[in-house]
């Protein structure tokens, strides 16, 4: 495949594109863009063309500049790629909405862009579930990075000590505390407002005193948050894990 066909498709899959066009150009010593006619983004690749990924980098830079200058098309573009999708991950927990950007190469392989909030997504066409499991993998680490500094804060405030953390991805369980003092969370409380997750670890820290639901066990719950059973309703009612 071409380099402009690989990145063509690549930058279909990034919601925000424009229309556009790719360019190659002996004369450009740099990577420009130019706000064409008819609502068109003219992408022009230099002689010593950078990576695809150095390019969606660039463009994720210009992104205001791109959306300020080339009005969007008000009609879908056509995607070429059927079995590729663009998803965003808006954590809630730590204030930060991710982009997912889909290389089209076979190869599974994600990287993290951590200044400008994007993934670099490639094999999704050809492995879908072995893709996914990878951008779990990665929410998992960065969960545990953000979780592992809040719930050790909420520890301190309430006297307690916790063995060991780790992050797992349940279905239908937040968190959990064993009898030896380990405490499991989800890495989806990435995906809950700061004070809903505040409940689950303050709830998975009371049982280090008390491994069950007891009435003590309420009551303790209750004297660090005596609006809990808000949060409980919310967590029914108002969340849903859809994607991952």
């Amino acid at each position: 495949m071409k380099f402009t066909d690989k990145l063509e498709l690549s930058l279909f899959n990034i919601s925000w594109m424009p229309k556009f066009k790719v360019r190659e150009s002996n004369k450009a010593k740099y990577l420009r863009l130019v706000a064409g006619n008819y609502k068109t983004l003219e992408i022009i690749i230099p002689k010593r063309r950078p990576s695809v990924s150095k390019i969606i980098t660039f463009l994720v830079l210009k992104q205001r500049w791109i959306t300020s200058n080339v009005t969007l098309q008000s009609e879908p573009r056509h995607n070429l790629v059927t079995d590729t999708r663009v998803y965003s991950l808006n954590l809630l927990l730590i204030d930060e909405l991710w982009q997912l950007i889909y290389i089209n190469e076979s190869a599974v392989k994600i990287t993290a862009n951590y200044k400008y909030k994007y993934l670099l997504i490639s094999g999704y066409q050809s492995h879908p579930e072995v893709t996914k499991e990878k951008i779990r993998s990665w929410l998992k680490l960065y969960a545990k990075k953000a979780l592992a500094s809040l719930i050790e804060s909420r520890a301190i405030t309430m006297g307690l000590t916790y063995n060991k953390l780790s992050i797992r991805g349940q279905k239908t369980i937040w968190g959990s505390c064993n009898e030896s003092g380990n405490i499991s969370l989800n890495y989806k409380l990435l995906f809950l407002e700061k004070n809903i997750c505040d409940y689950i670890l303050v709830h998975e820290l009371c049982h280090l005193k008390y491994l069950d639901h007891s009435v003590r066990f309420w009551k303790m719950v209750e004297h660090y948050l005596p609006n809990y059973k808000d949060f409980i309703a919310s967590l029914k009612n108002n969340y849903t894990t859809s994607m991952l």
